[in-house]
């Protein structure tokens, strides 16, 4: 599998940096509305929870 057929899901902001840098497409979990911590790499997309994945 390429890194770019990889979509990467995670509700650790830091957990999307490294995997965003690593170079997959990335969503944030924000569950809980959180602020995001102010990182360079940033999600691709952000979602509140994961019935909104497919959207």
């Amino acid at each position: 599998m390429e890194r770019d057929e990889v979509l990467f899901l995670s509700s650790n902001p830091w957990d999307i940096a490294g995997a965003k840098n690593y170079g997959f497409s990335t969503v944030w979990v924000n569950r809980h509305h959180q602020v995001p911590d102010h990182l360079e790499l940033t999600p691709n997309r952000v979602i509140h929870d994961l019935t909104n994945l497919v959207k």
